[in-house]
């Protein structure tokens, strides 16, 4: 994605690109209970090295930052196994 936006004229990404999945969020006004209860039940969640996630699309999110919390909108999608051409890149710019 780096490389294909660098040939539209976006700078590239200087930082190391490190893959994470944010499973849960806790807001900064949930109370003592509720954080001991999101943790708990993370705690209690095995995880299975070898899970497999099929991935059909990649989406371009954009994350709005408001005093009540991150909204997130999706800009576009890509099908994965098929070229969107450029045309889906430029809906976005």
């Amino acid at each position: 994605i780096d490389e294909a936006l660098a040939t539209l004229g976006f700078e590239r990404e200087r930082r190391s690109f490190t893959p994470h999945l944010t499973v849960a969020r806790v807001s900064d006004g949930a109370s003592p209970i509720d954080r001991r209860s999101a943790v708990e039940t993370l705690i209690a969640t095995p995880l299975r090295r070898d899970a497999q996630i099929p991935v059909k699309s990649v989406s371009l999110i954009r994350s709005i930052l408001r005093p009540g919390g991150a909204e997130y909108e999706r800009l576009v999608s890509f099908p994965l196994g098929r070229s969107p051409g450029v045309e889906a890149v430029e809906r976005v710019l």
